[in-house]
């Protein structure tokens, strides 16, 4: 049922892509800020313990989602599994600036290039200023960049979605 899951889900995404801003990753995001917040008490411990709430909390509201969709159908728990990767996953989420640097570089305006780079690694920890680019480190970096993303939001996840079961991998 994975696979069956997975290539359901590139189809989706291939005809309505997420937006560049996943709206998962952004409540995500608040109810980490939110846990790190109320449970943060000076100790390494502590942030253990607001992950395992959060991360267990997540997974086992799923896991039961997801079991009894088994419970009711088949095609129902195969669609939570398309939900969930829709979401994990993020296929082409990434791939609209790595385009618009190539049609620029292709169009031969390195300004726009370096631009898009610097938008599109914007909020990447130390990210180096890309106004001294020249066009070949343009493409090094767009490579390099892409590849760590699709690391993150596609092999990961498939990598996740082998190993577990429904979408508590994909989850995870």
């Amino acid at each position: 049922m994975a696979w069956l899951a997975l290539v359901l889900t590139l189809l989706l995404e291939q005809v309505r892509p997420m937006p560049l801003r996943n709206p998962v990753y952004a409540a995500a995001g608040t109810m980490a800020d939110a846990t790190a917040a109320g449970m943060n008490a000076g100790r390494r411990r502590h942030g253990f313990y607001a992950w395992l709430l959060l991360v267990g909390g997540v997974l086992f509201l799923a896991g039961a989602a997801y079991y009894f969709a088994l419970s009711v159908s088949w095609w129902l728990a195969l669609a939570v599994n398309v939900v969930a990767l829709y979401f994990t996953m993020g296929f082409r989420q990434f791939s609209h600036r790595l385009t618009e640097i190539r049609i620029a570089l292709a169009n031969g305006d390195l300004a726009t290039a370096r631009s898009e780079l610097a938008q599109w690694k914007r909020g990447v920890g130390d990210v180096a200023p890309t106004a001294e680019l020249d066009a070949n480190e343009v493409v090094r970096q767009s490579c390099e960049h892409g590849l760590q993303l699709a690391h993150k939001h596609v092999f990961g996840v498939v990598f996740w979605l082998v190993l577990l079961p429904g979408p508590l991998g994909p989850i995870l």
